[in-house]
């Protein structure tokens, strides 16, 4: 839990308290707070690309669905983190793409209606 509240806060310097916890203290990267969100997700609504690629690295889990459905990359898209949103692309399967929230939503469901994320979709279509 101390690693969620760590990554929430996107204080300066961030990474290298992160990694200090992870590498040192050995927290869990896919540890889940009461809305089952986990790190990757806290990172992906702040763009915090640094913490979020350390934390791929030590297998967070890009598909990892808080109680809304969400995956971190449903969050960066709707925190218009378009460079996180890109970056979460290059690190999923295509079929993790499809995964759908309470709503019935895609990530790219989302992508296709948000102006600023059409990179987004334009990635998916170029991984086909």
């Amino acid at each position: 839990m101390e690693l969620l509240v760590l990554v929430k806060a996107d204080a300066p310097n961030v990474l290298e308290e992160v990694k200090q916890l992870v590498l040192e203290a050995d927290s869990d990267v896919n540890a889940r707070d009461h809305t089952m969100a986990t790190a990757l997700h806290c990172a992906a609504q702040t763009g915090q690309e640094d913490v979020l690629l350390f934390l791929i690295g030590k297998g967070a889990s890009v598909r990892a669905q808080d109680n809304k459905g969400h995956t971190p990359l449903h969050v960066a898209i709707l925190s218009n983190q378009v460079a996180t949103a890109a970056l979460l692309v290059e690190f999923s399967l295509a079929s993790d793409l499809l995964i759908k929230d309470i709503n019935d939503k895609t990530p790219l469901d989302m992508a296709a209606t948000t102006p600023a994320m059409n990179q987004v979709v334009a990635l998916d279509r170029a991984l086909d």
